[in-house]
């Protein structure tokens, strides 16, 4: 069943953790993360070997800690090798205190195959959040890029019922050339799809439009969206059938965030600190927390 709403609850030990994995096997035109692209399966490995002794380090100073929520970033599902994921895994049930956490999972649907899907079954991924950007083919023929729609079509089967319980996709908005027209095509294309979560993300500085693109963008999906059953319970997230991204809905309200990888970004008691984005001093220095540190501040949540 989806996650029933957890806004408004508060604990001192609860906690979320935050996995960073800066990859992608290619430079999509529309992608509002800053990754380092191409296909490299060792330093994949190195990496993940790093995140590891990063983990292992600085465990010992969150034991009395109850983990959530766990967000994995999003490239973990296509470009780590299956069994370097399952060893992940065994490491985080070893040094966390783990509470039957929603396990969130972003990834491309152009990554799914049948082969991974076995493996995030039996680590629990219990949230699938598809990086499907736009579901307007005119679009996708604009950006030189496939058609996420028919991918999606594809490989939604593949998820048991139950996973499509748990499913939802990121759609962009305020990207400066995509007219409203297309926005309202791909939400009307979700709308068919069954899918139970739909998260809006701002294009970044470059290609994004004015602020009232993303005023106009913003209200013509909540306009669509809530009339096919969805509800906005976070600033650009809207669910059904009670499906909540309870990563995001506990750091809304300031719940300790313990982050790890390269540029990863905790929030502890009060302090929000930042690793480094040097990935050669990540990748040799993970396990010195003071040699990957690169900033630290204190952090007001808005009343």
């Amino acid at each position: 069943m989806g996650e029933t709403s957890i806004m408004g609850e508060t604990s001192e030990n609860r906690a979320i953790l935050d996995l960073s994995f800066p990859f992608c096997d290619s430079n999509c035109v529309i992608c509002w993360r800053s990754c380092f692209h191409g296909l490299d399966t060792a330093l994949y490995h190195r990496y993940l070997k790093a995140l590891i002794g990063e983990i292992e380090a600085s465990a010992p100073d969150y034991t009395d800690l109850t983990i959530e929520a766990i967000r994995l970033g999003s490239g973990m599902a296509s470009l780590i090798d299956s069994d370097d994921l399952a060893v992940l895994f065994r490491v985080l049930r070893r040094v966390f205190v783990l509470k039957n956490p929603q396990i969130l999972m972003e990834f491309s649907p152009f990554g799914v195959n049948g082969d991974k899907q076995t493996i995030l079954r039996r680590i629990g991924i219990s949230f699938y959040d598809l990086e499907v950007i736009t579901l307007d083919r005119h679009e996708y023929l604009r950006y030189g890029c496939h058609d996420a729609n028919e991918v999606l079509l594809r490989d939604l089967p593949m998820l048991h019922s139950r996973e499509l319980q748990n499913t939802g996709v990121t759609i962009l908005i305020n990207e400066r050339k995509t007219s409203e027209v297309s926005l309202r095509r791909t939400l009307a294309a979700l709308g068919r799809l069954p899918l139970q979560h739909v998260r809006l993300v701002p294009c970044p500085d470059g290609r994004a439009g004015d602020t009232e693109k993303l005023a106009s963008d913003t209200a013509a999906a909540r306009n669509i969206l809530l009339p096919l059953g969805f509800h906005e319970y976070l600033p650009g997230c809207y669910s059904r059938a009670g499906l909540v991204d309870r990563f995001a809905a506990l750091d809304a309200t300031g719940t300790t965030r313990v982050a790890f990888g390269l540029g990863a970004a905790s929030y502890v008691d009060g302090i929000v600190s930042h690793n480094t984005g040097n990935l050669e001093l990540y990748l040799s220095s993970s396990s010195d927390y003071r040699a990957i540190l690169a900033a630290a501040h204190p952090h007001v949540l808005d009343s």
